[in-house]
């Protein structure tokens, strides 16, 4: 997903006379303050400048987020984390959410927040293949840095600023997915702080059932405060230096839209990207396509090489080149650290932080009549010149991992494109109006249900649950995938098996507003039920999701 990095101003915050979420009481508050005691951070919301405001900045984000948890405690280890775990157990807390430290749009919500940020260390174990163990608040940028001199990556969101476990829980989707796979797919042990305060750690010979859920099943089951992923290795040509890979960026010609540039050849926008379309759709798996389709300005296609320079070159004039005349083009070798992960940050961090909001699709298709909405969302019905539309092409390695996908909880293996939807209300430094927020409002629920039809599964799955700031509320579109209703015997065992470790390891449902990240699988509430004998007679069950 494109997105970029920055802090939001506390001091600008209009502080409500009510926190969110559900209220502690004076007990609850009291332990809390005893864990501060002991050494452990903890910032209340009845104390906004004893370190409770900087604490609930977030990158990207603009000032008007809606979540002011009552607590927000700041472990400085996995030891600290399990004493704050603990705590909140004895002491009936159970509306509690856990930040990456990533530029997540929610990651503060209940009572109390566990904020990871400084479980941020990393290290690189080599072999075959290599290994990569990091903490649980760490950013891909603290990822990026420390796989940097050895050569080797994990799939990761494709911006620095994505918080690298966060991401994990959801899928973990970005350049190297298609040639790598997904991070989940990847992930060989994780270690968890229950909620009850206990240490676990996930791999196949241990708790594996936990393993299993947090592939896709987010992370509603516990705190993982440290990850192990296997890694790539990224050398791909002699004459490349290690952490290089061919790399293109194209800003693209097309007649129509707000940035009119003619001559190009293909007429319209829409021609242009029915072209991009059809070479996605083809393009081999070590190839990485992205669109990205602004709202002022003219459309820049991205792709990434993870191969030979001349197979690159081949590649580029044989088959980019012919999806609309460029403008301006970048195409070279590239490291994957300085640029590529990079390149995202940079180029939109001039508009954050500021006030958006954001819809994901994962979609079945692209026929040519979604792309005629997506043409018009950006041309002519467009709200402004800020907001933006990223298509990232899915399928390769994340539809075949190497374990096979019955390994995780993942449920949006066949996939054809991501779609990210950002309306952008006003960048930084400006404000917007009302009529003009109502604008975006309209053009962004316009664009996602006019994608519904055309999003994988029944029921528009592939559509993500999203905070409506007009409502005040999280809309829960999506029901753990296919999950919820398929009658497919392999898909509805994984939902037993879902809810089963869900009983086990959460039972209480305390991580029940935990984010869930690209596959926004929704929290389970172990207090219900499979329909009886659905699995036997395989009929549809009821939605298990709250």
């Amino acid at each position: 997903m494109l997105l970029g990095c920055g802090l939001c101003k506390s001091q600008s915050v209009v502080f409500p006379s009510e926190a969110t979420g559900r209220a502690l009481s004076p007990s609850q508050k009291a332990a809390l303050e005893g864990l501060a005691s002991k050494g452990i951070a903890v910032h209340f919301f009845s104390d906004p400048t004893g370190g409770y405001a900087e604490s609930r900045q977030k990158p990207l984000i603009g000032d008007d987020h809606g979540d002011f948890p009552f607590a927000i405690v700041r472990p400085k280890t996995i030891e600290e984390v399990s004493k704050a775990m603990e705590c909140c157990s004895h002491s009936g807390i159970k509306d509690i959410s856990v930040y990456n430290g990533g530029h997540s749009t929610q990651g503060m919500k209940g009572s109390v927040v566990i904020k990871l940020s400084a479980l941020n260390q990393v290290s690189v174990q080599q072999g075959t293949p290599p290994i990569v163990t990091f903490g649980g608040g760490c950013t891909n940028a603290q990822v990026d840095s420390a796989c940097k001199p050895h050569g080797v990556a994990i799939t990761a969101g494709n911006a620095s600023s994505v918080g690298a476990v966060g991401a994990m829980l959801g899928g973990g989707v970005g350049y190297l997915a298609r040639w790598q796979g997904l991070t989940i797919d990847n992930l060989v042990e994780a270690t968890v702080v229950l909620a009850n305060g206990e240490i676990v750690v996930a791999s196949k010979d241990e708790n594996s059932d936990l393993l299993f859920s947090l592939k896709g099943g987010g992370g509603n089951f516990g705190v993982v405060v440290e990850a192990k992923v296997k890694a790539g290795v990224l050398d791909f040509d002699p004459s490349y230096k290690k952490g290089e890979l061919y790399a293109e960026t194209r800003i693209v010609r097309h007649g129509d839209g707000s940035f009119k540039i003619f001559g190009n050849g293909m007429g319209t926008s829409e021609n242009v990207f029915c072209a991009w379309r059809d070479y996605a759709l083809r393009a081999p798996n070590h190839v990485s396509v992205d669109c990205m389709l602004p709202t002022g300005g003219p459309m820049v296609q991205m792709f990434t090489y993870k191969g030979g320079h001349k197979e690159a070159i081949t590649e580029s004039k044989e088959q980019w080149s012919l999806l609309g005349k460029h403008m301006v083009k970048i195409a070279k070798p590239q490291n994957y650290f300085d640029a590529v992960q990079t390149a995202a940050s940079k180029q939109i961090d001039s508009l954050y932080p500021s006030r958006h909001c954001f819809r994901l699709a994962i979609m079945d298709s692209l026929p040519d009549e979604a792309i005629k909405i997506l043409m018009n969302a950006c041309t002519t019905g467009r709200p402004n010149n800020n907001s933006l539309i990223h298509v990232e092409r899915l399928g390769g390695k994340i539809d075949t991992p190497d374990d096979g996908a019955e390994a995780s909880a993942f449920a949006h293996r066949g996939g054809q494109f991501w779609i990210s939807m950002i309306g952008i209300y006003s960048v930084k430094g400006k404000k917007s109006t009302l009529e003009a927020d109502g604008i975006v409002d309209d053009w962004i629920d316009s664009l996602y249900n006019g994608l519904k039809p055309y999003a994988i599964g029944k029921s528009c799955t592939g559509t993500m649950g999203y905070y409506d700031h007009r409502t005040k509320t999280v809309l829960n579109e999506n029901a753990f995938g296919d999950m919820g209703y398929n009658g497919d015997k392999k898909t509805r065992h994984r939902v037993a098996r879902i809810m089963t470790a869900k009983k086990k390891y959460d039972p209480n449902n305390v991580f029940q507003h935990v984010e869930n990240g690209f596959s926004n699988a929704r929290n389970v509430d172990p207090s219900k039920e499979l329909a009886s004998n659905s699995l036997s007679q395989g009929q549809p069950l009821e939605s298990p999701m709250n």
